[in-house]
């Protein structure tokens, strides 16, 4: 992630707190935050905006993402699902 300068945004539910805190500390790094519980879904959809990629589960705020973003990547059970309209 350091070649690139890309950032990480970790979103999930307030009970996810735990998962997400989880993901950040493993990835170890300092360009990851952790948006999890605080955002509401207006807030959400100015990050997903500002995004390039977004990698998500099948969610509500995938389906939010899909309207604002360039670069999906999308975790349907085993299928990866990549819209680049």
């Amino acid at each position: 992630m350091k070649i690139y300068g890309v950032k990480i945004i970790i979103k999930g539910s307030k009970d996810e707190k735990k998962l997400t805190g989880e993901l950040k500390e493993m990835i170890g790094e300092k360009g990851v935050f952790d948006f999890d519980g605080k955002t509401n879904l207006r807030e959400l959809a100015a990050v997903y905006e500002l995004s390039d990629l977004v990698v998500s589960n099948n969610t509500g705020s995938m389906h939010l993402a899909l309207q604002l973003v360039l670069l999906l990547l999308q975790f349907l059970n085993r299928v990866i699902y990549i819209d680049m309209d």
